[in-house]
């Protein structure tokens, strides 16, 4: 999400929860007025369900891939068990 939408979600929600109504504080800064009440009744995006799913860390995710890429590197086979013990 870019950065310009993120704004005008957080200035929407700031203005519906100051006084206007939800329809109008979607309309004032052109957010879908859905977006608007699930970001008030705190529905997480896509992305931050996906992250709270994961089995590892993008950190851990990250090493994994780089340590699976230098082994091939090496020209050295990787068998599930390895990647599993590195996990």
């Amino acid at each position: 999400m870019d950065l310009m939408r993120e704004q005008n979600i957080q200035s929407a929600i700031n203005t519906a929860q100051n006084s206007a109504t939800l329809r109008h504080a979607a309309q004032e800064f052109n957010v879908p007025q859905s977006t608007l009440s699930d970001h008030l009744r705190g529905v997480t995006n896509r992305l931050a369900g996906q992250i709270k799913a994961r089995k590892l860390l993008p950190v851990q995710d990250r090493f994994l891939i780089d340590w699976a890429l230098n082994e091939e590197a090496t020209r050295r086979t990787l068998a599930k068990a390895q990647i599993i013990r590195m996990a």
